[in-house]
């Protein structure tokens, strides 16, 4: 479990991290108590400059994997192979992560798409998904994406 203090701002860019609120209060010169409340009570920071999060292991897991994902690289092969594969017309789904940084909350809320390709590209298709009837909005996905589907 790691506590982080962060600027109360779009960016929320780090002031302090530390593996206990006690470390994490004895940094900043506060009073564990007014870490917890803020934690808990999802407290913005608007007052103080300074927002409290908690990232819990589920959290740490998910960056410690894009971090891993970001370093392994993918190679033409794996692409020319995924491009052969993917046909004008085919069917594919496209996962979108939300990431709730802005509800105060570190967690993730994940959304299959079904869509249906339009156009190769040499980057990448370019792919249409339906809202609702009549309403359909084009989207790119590139290949390196593809591979996780």
């Amino acid at each position: 479990m790691l506590y982080l203090a962060v600027q109360a701002d779009q960016y929320e860019l780090p002031i302090a991290v530390a593996e206990s609120v006690s470390s994490l209060a004895r940094i900043l010169k506060v009073s564990e108590m007014s870490i917890y409340a803020a934690i808990s009570k999802h407290y913005s920071g608007r007052n103080t400059g300074i927002k409290y999060l908690r990232i819990g292991e589920k959290e740490m897991n998910h960056y410690v994997y894009r971090e891993l994902e970001l370093k392994r690289p993918i190679t033409q092969g794996e692409i020319q192979r995924i491009k052969d594969r993917i046909q004008v017309g085919d069917r594919i789904k496209k996962k979108v992560v939300d990431y709730g940084f802005y509800t105060g909350k570190l967690g993730e809320k994940e959304k299959t798409y079904n869509c249906r390709v339009l156009e190769k590209c040499k980057y990448g298709v370019l792919v249409e998904r339906t809202v609702r009837k009549g309403l359909y909005i084009k989207d790119f996905i590139t290949y390196v994406d593809l591979t996780s589907c």
